[in-house]
């Protein structure tokens, strides 16, 4: 074990997660009825391999090999996703419930790496780059799902 394994196991559990959420957000976009939809959803997933290739370069920098796939349990949550989307006939509620509950799940994650006091400020300033794209696509989501519901 290398003295920064804290700080890469935690930046491969992020870029993990972030992959899961790329996948998330790709099944979303191909179930989006509305083009302007998939383009968002689309869009998210592309600003979402910004972040990941941000802390994998920083995965790197510090002697470690970068993770390159999801997590598995995300593997279970994206076919739940595309089987839900199908049952409901496409409903783009039932996809933004899901998308929404996937980025709450990220940004937990985020949370705790930021109150982790045994990161170093280096990594810490890493995480939060990736953290803001995160927040500001979660918050675009509850606010397209409050919109909805307005709507309704």
């Amino acid at each position: 074990m290398t003295e920064n394994s804290h700080e890469i196991r935690t930046l491969n559990g992020l870029i993990a997660n972030i992959f899961d959420s790329i996948d998330g957000f790709i099944v979303a976009a191909g179930d989006a009825k509305d083009e302007r939809l998939g383009d968002m959803f689309s869009a998210h997933a592309s600003e979402r391999g910004v972040a990941v290739r941000s802390l994998q370069a920083e995965v790197r920098r510090l002697g470690g090999a970068p993770e390159e796939q999801g997590t598995l349990l995300a593997g279970l949550r994206r076919n739940f996703l595309e089987l839900k989307a199908v049952v409901v006939r496409n409903d783009l509620r039932a996809i933004l419930d899901e998308v929404e509950r996937g980025e709450d799940h990220l940004k937990a994650m985020f949370q705790r790496a930021l109150a982790d006091d045994a990161l170093s400020v280096a990594v810490k300033a890493v995480i939060r780059t990736g953290f803001a794209l995160v927040r500001e696509g979660r918050n675009q989501m509850r606010d397209l799902e409050h919109t909805l519901a307005i709507a309704a």
